[in-house]
């Protein structure tokens, strides 16, 4: 595998109908930020969004999500 090539991650979680989606290394994670009732961006030590949660998921499955991140 290449050096510089990260994997998307993406978890579903029934107990809590929550999804994390991971842009880079769960552990890098430092902080996060609420966007909305329903969405949170972690952020690693620079701010730099590395992952996604959607919580309560099943009640936004109707309509389309938009996330709005800037990706460096």
């Amino acid at each position: 595998m290449e050096e510089n090539v990260k994997t998307l991650r993406i978890y579903y979680f029934k107990e809590t109908d929550s999804m994390d989606i991971w842009l880079d290394e769960p552990t890098k994670e430092h902080m996060c930020e609420e966007v909305n009732d329903y969405i949170l961006l972690k952020k690693d030590k620079e701010g730099n969004v590395i992952g996604i949660e959607i919580i309560s998921l099943s009640t936004l499955a109707k309509t389309p999500l938009e996330v709005p991140i800037k990706i460096k």
